[in-house]
């Protein structure tokens, strides 16, 4: 396996993880709600107030704020998985770019190493003609290259 799919499998397993315990805070924060709302409410009776709209504005604070509460820590910790697994995706892509530069970068010497050698090779027959045409001075001086 290439060093990008692991870091991109590793990163879909982050993710869950991520999601999973986002979920456990999400529900953490509404069991909490539900006990500070049942607290508030006993205290509220216990006091012999009343119950009434007034009273229950409070509750309702309550409420709102938990469920704030709550969603947003489902929103960040999907926020977290999907930048994780948006990282695992480039680093799929990086390695992906990497061997195909690798693949092209060896064709390419290969390539090179074909023409460089048929370039040595129309060099030595260039430089043999000049020598068998009588200027092997020139050759030996750089002048025929």
């Amino acid at each position: 396996m290439m060093l990008g799919q692991a870091q991109d499998t590793m990163a879909k397993s982050d993710a869950r993880g991520v999601r999973q315990a986002a979920k456990g805070e999400h529900d953490a924060i509404l069991r909490e709600m539900s006990r500070v709302r049942s607290a508030a409410r006993a205290a509220t009776a216990g006091s012999g107030v009343v119950v009434d709209e007034f009273a229950m504005q409070f509750e309702d604070e309550i409420t709102r704020g938990g469920t704030y509460d709550a969603t947003m820590a489902l929103l960040t910790g999907e926020q977290r998985a999907r930048s994780m697994e948006l990282e695992g995706r480039m680093a799929r892509r990086a390695g992906n770019s990497a061997m195909a530069s690798s693949l092209l970068d060896a064709g390419t010497s290969a390539v090179g190493g074909w023409k460089g050698a048929k370039h040595r090779e129309d060099y030595a027959s260039h430089t043999d003609r000049l020598r068998g045409n009588g200027m092997g001075w020139a050759v030996g001086r750089g002048l025929g290259d």
